[in-house]
């Protein structure tokens, strides 16, 4: 193909409205690249050929310049593809800035490659992300495109993987040139990040951002023009969109729509003061308020802040109900964060309920309130700056000094090391780390404790966040930094050897009767089975219940019998003291499980099992209470086989024992395995002699029954 040729089928394919439409970039941006990418016909050609819908070219596409490919280029940098053939393109037009492109390449390629020290910790900067970015994962750094249209550097938290930075750039070109700014880059180790703004991160100074206030777009981008090595906030209270007005090359940016609902009212007032404190809460040189019209309200929210925090700032006039509102405003927020944060020092931290961060509906301007559960240094810093008033007090944080102790140095639980990993949301706990703890809120509170593979070892149910915070309170000892938490709750037997307790079935005929059972047994280790019928208005829910740290089982009537006597053996194996049998509309077949667990324990339990009203037939009562107890004696016989064979006992003397072959014995062994003991111990079963361990358990805690 000829280069006219070549030429003709760039100008046919549209290069502008292709950049414009799968690389998120702006239209006048666009066109810009395009127009770079045309002054070299090969490469401009090599871009339009390609797929559409393919993000990455053949293997086998050529090298141009320095041996450098797009496809390289983007592997190497994680840059977008269309900003990989404009630095190509650039070479190849100007041949002298060869040297200094190439050496940007190679420093993007040590910042993807061995990540950024930023803080105490190694961010790996995983490059180009789009469209729109979404919470990546714990401990990354991250640029795309965000909600807003605007280029974002997200930088991750260790944890939760959301963002505790935003970085924000009018352009792919203006962010990539802001990265290039890092010092000292190196190829053999991390880069550190050269902006100390976040300070619980990064340890900078805690100063009081300077107020700025611009009504025109034209004077704050000359602002920015003259602070670009200053941390800066922006506040936009203009409702207009206007976003790609604003020069931005790395600040941070807050879109607020405002606008005074009456003498009594701003919208968003919450907002704005959220982003003043994130602008404390992160160092900042400036905090600017920028406001497109409506200057005397935003002048009268600037007047507030002055009065308030004494932040100067050259008003002529003002708004006055504005003032007073936004005063009124901060009042109540710093009211509500100093409750807030004597709450989580004294009860630890809250869950978070919503995408702000937030829990109750007063708390909009904790937005910072993620970051403060887990950080204290915030708190001292908050303290220390936006809530003066407090420093000389400085209430004890015994709970909150707990909770730090034990996500620094874990929890030791029977013998075993495991790592706090705090409040996560439910649908996250399967993706917890292995040989963790964690609290989560899934119709009630419920506390977790996880093995080596990630599988559950312990999973209480609490009425209430306070009685978590309780577990924490009153389960620990005097901690110590330099050594593990002991944790003082030892019902998982096989990792904690409790003592066993013998053991109590309790019958409720009301769920009444259950939870005021609940509420006088709170120490006590509590399992309880509701037995249900297969009918959708039978489903039960936990959201009814207030269990006070119980287990709680769910178990369909269908086969109820092999999931009874798995629940049963799981509480007997936590040394339970309660086993709770209920049921809401099967009330018989609950009094005749209640009355069968106690005579195969020994124990006469007088309950009146004929009820007229549920059933005709007598029958049906034995049929249930026989198949209880044929479930229980198929259960005895297989542990008790699984005994004798992990204390040593061989396959074919078991089989003279029995008075079976000897396949039979191999049978019964993985049957009582798979039935009984693997859903209990997970990947305990595959360490090392754990048969040995479990045999001993067995006749340790697993009851002689009566047949």
């Amino acid at each position: 193909m000829t280069d006219q040729e070549k030429k003709q089928e760039i100008e046919d394919f549209d290069l502008s409205n292709h950049i414009y439409e799968n690389y998120l970039y702006s239209g006048k941006e666009a066109d810009a690249v395009a127009d770079l990418l045309k002054q070299n016909t090969e490469i401009a050609y090599e871009f339009c050929s390609s797929e559409e819908d393919d993000l990455y070219l053949m293997e086998n596409e050529p090298y141009i310049c320095a041996s450098f490919s797009a496809q390289k280029i983007v592997d190497d940098t994680g840059c977008s593809r269309v900003a990989a053939y404009a630095m190509m393109a650039r070479m190849a037009q100007y041949p002298e800035e060869q040297p200094s492109i190439l050496k940007a390449i190679q420093n993007l390629t040590a910042l993807h490659t061995n990540g950024i020290l930023y803080g105490d910790t190694v961010k790996r900067f995983w490059g180009y992300k789009g469209p729109y970015l979404t919470p990546s994962s714990p401990n990354h750094m991250v640029y795309g495109v965000n909600e807003m249209s605007c280029w974002d550097i997200e930088i991750t938290c260790p944890d939760s993987g959301w963002a505790i930075q935003n970085y924000h750039f009018t352009s792919e070109k203006d962010l990539l040139a802001f990265l290039l700014r890092l010092p000292n880059i190196q190829a053999d180790k991390p880069t550190p990040w050269y902006k100390p703004t976040n300070i619980f991160t990064t340890h900078a100074l805690p100063k009081q951002p300077a107020l700025k206030l611009f009504s025109k777009t034209e004077d704050l981008n000359q602002f920015l023009s003259e602070h670009r090595n200053d941390s800066v906030w922006i506040a936009d209270i203009c409702p207009e969109d206007h976003l790609e007005q604003i020069d931005l090359q790395g600040e941070f940016y807050r879109g607020v729509g405002m606008k005074k609902l009456s003498s009594d009212s701003i919208l968003h007032s919450d907002a704005i003061f959220t982003s003043l404190f994130e602008s404390y809460s992160l160092a900042t040189d400036f905090f600017v308020l920028y406001c497109n019209g409506n200057e005397e309200i935003a002048s009268g929210i600037a007047k507030s802040f002055h009065d308030r925090f004494g932040i100067a700032c050259d008003l002529d006039s003002w708004d006055e109900d504005a003032a007073r509102i936004m005063s009124q405003e901060l009042e109540a927020q710093l009211a509500l964060l100093k409750n807030y944060i004597h709450d989580v020092q004294q009860n630890g931290p809250r869950i978070l309920m919503d995408d702000n961060y937030l829990c109750n509906e007063s708390d909009a301007a904790l937005s910072v309130a993620g970051l403060a559960n887990t950080n204290f240094k915030l708190m001292k810093y908050i303290f220390s700056t936006v809530l003066p008033e407090e420093r000389s007090t400085g209430p004890s944080v015994p709970l909150g000094e707990k909770i730090l102790l034990m996500e620094q140095t874990g929890i030791l639980y029977g013998g075993r090391l495991k790592k706090y990993v705090g409040l996560t949301w439910s649908d996250y706990v399967t993706e917890s780390e292995p040989d963790s703890v964690c609290f989560c809120y899934d119709d009630k509170w419920r506390f977790l404790i996880l093995d080596s593979e990630g599988n559950l070892l312990e999973d209480l149910y609490y009425s209430s966040y306070e009685e978590v915070i309780n577990v924490i309170a009153a389960r620990t000892e005097d901690l110590h930094g330099s050594e593990p938490v002991e944790w003082l709750y030892p019902t998982h037997t096989w990792l904690s050897n409790a003592e066993p307790k013998p053991i109590q079935v309790k019958w409720m005929r009301t769920l009444t009767e259950q939870n005021q059972f609940f509420s006088e047994h709170p120490g006590n280790s509590v399992f309880e089975v509701t037995l249900w019928d297969d009918y959708d208005h039978d489903c039960p829910s936990i959201n009814k219940y207030y269990p006070h740290g119980a287990t709680i089982n769910f178990i369909s009537k269908r086969d109820h019998g092999r999931e009874l006597s798995q629940a049963f053996l799981n509480a007997c194996f936590h040394s339970a003291e309660y086993f709770v049998v209920y049921s809401r509309h099967e009330k018989v077949d609950a009094a005749i499980t209640a009355k069968a667990l106690s005579e195969l324990l020994g124990v006469n339990m007088n309950i009146d099992i004929i009820d007229e009203n549920e059933y005709d037939d007598k029958c049906d009562d034995d049929i249930t209470f026989k198949s209880i107890r044929s479930e229980f004696e198929t259960m005895s016989r297989y542990l008790d086989i699984y005994q004798h064979w992990g204390t040593g006992m061989s396959i074919h003397d078991l089989s003279e024992k029995y008075h079976v072959n000897e396949a039979t014995i191999t049978n019964t062994i993985k049957m009582c395995e798979g039935l009984y003991l693997e859903p209990i111990f997970g990947d305990f079963m595959l360490e090392d002699d754990s048969h040995k361990r479990i045999a001993e358990m067995i006749q340790k805690y697993v009851p002689k029954f009566t047949f």
